[in-house]
């Protein structure tokens, strides 16, 4: 009985990115070979680790050079990971996460795709200052989106109380997009008819609706409404609420709102449980912008594998109802698997010299 063999290479990752459109594509699939196999975003450990036979610091200034250039706009990132994305309507989630660099805060405002436990980053904009962005900025990010892909693929866009004003409310209105927001408990809610104009809380208070069949007005604007009093009260040990907004009503505007935290899963694998995002040092806007796009298109991959495992063999659930492994883990594992191999830089006089201090004195 005979066999037949092949090999892979990073150029067939190289073909895969070229297919894709993204530019320096050589560059970029010995980067991602590193990145994969050795988990870490940092440009240091990423050089270090590429392959072929140039030094890291050279593979750092060409990095560096590409994302510097004019024909790598974040828009190429974006299309190369919705091409991956599944066909139809996308549901969307709108979050910041931050992480210092020295006595600097980063600030990136994320605009994601939930697909199955997780998500993967599609837009983002790096905030100039530290904390919650304003309606121009969420705007700008929602109106890039419309523009690339067109707002007959939003099935819904989902964000927390963070994300509110009558400004924001009031263009998502216009625009005709579909979204499910959380408002604050103490937002002024007034009946149909406006006769009665109370806190947000004081409609949900006693008795929880899901979504109440006719809109209700907020800030002057015409939404849905659903809410319910939680059982958990706050640090002060007042009452809490999970009121939800939206421009349609919905069966369930609670479990609608509820997908919302898979964009909270993105970021635990794109930082500590993942890619170590918070090592990230690039200072530079544009470099930053690019490198995190690179990132998200790992991450996209890495979820694409491992749905696809899950498909061949599911993994038993634990007690806490959840996968001992999460899906994006378990696709980022074989990945690093596959190809730690490819990854390195060869040099026999250097490795012959290191290999020869495991001799006894």
């Amino acid at each position: 009985m005979t066999h037949s063999y092949c090999t892979y290479s990073v150029s067939d990752v190289e073909d895969k990115l070229a297919a894709l459109g993204v530019p320096f594509s050589e560059h970029f699939a010995r980067a991602l070979v590193a990145l994969l196999a050795g988990r870490r975003i940092s440009l240091h450990h990423v050089a270090g680790q590429m392959p072929g036979e140039t030094d890291a610091e050279a593979n750092r200034q060409q990095l560096r050079r590409c994302l510097d250039h004019e024909s790598l706009a974040q828009e190429a990132w974006s299309r190369a990971i919705g091409a991956l994305l599944p066909v139809g309507k996308w549901l969307l989630a709108l979050d910041r996460t931050e992480w210092e660099r020295g006595d600097t805060t980063i600030n990136l405002l994320v605009l994601a795709v939930v697909i199955g436990g997780s998500a993967v980053p599609l837009l983002w904009t790096v905030m100039p200052d530290c904390g919650a962005s304003d309606t121009a900025e969420r705007i700008e990010l929602l109106a890039r989106f419309v523009a690339l892909f067109g707002r007959e693929r939003v099935q819904y866009l989902t964000a927390d109380r963070e994300f509110v004003g009558g400004d924001w409310i009031e263009w998502l209105l216009e625009q005709n997009v579909p979204f499910r927001i959380r408002i604050k408990a103490n937002a002024l809610l007034a009946n149909p008819d406006g006769s009665v104009v109370l806190p947000a809380k004081d409609w949900f208070d006693r008795r929880a609706c899901r979504c109440k069949p006719r809109p209700m007005e907020l800030w002057g604007l015409s939404v849905f409404v659903g809410g319910k009093r939680l059982p958990t009260k706050d640090d002060k040990g007042r009452n809490q609420y999970l009121i939800i907004i939206s421009n349609e009503p919905s069966r369930d505007l609670w479990q609608d709102y509820r997908q919302r935290w898979k964009i909270e899963t993105l970021f635990q694998a794109l930082k500590g449980r993942g890619f170590g995002l918070e090592s990230c040092r690039l200072s530079k806007e544009k470099r930053l912008s690019g490198w995190f796009g690179f990132l998200a298109l790992a991450l996209c991959w890495c979820l694409k594998v491992g749905q696809q495992l899950d498909q061949i063999k599911p993994l038993p659930l634990k007690k806490h109802g959840r996968r001992a492994v999460s899906v994006v883990r378990r696709g980022m594992q074989l990945l690093q698997e596959l190809l730690g191999p490819l990854a390195g830089r060869p040099d026999l006089d250097k490795f012959l010299c290191v290999s020869d201090l495991l001799q006894p004195n």
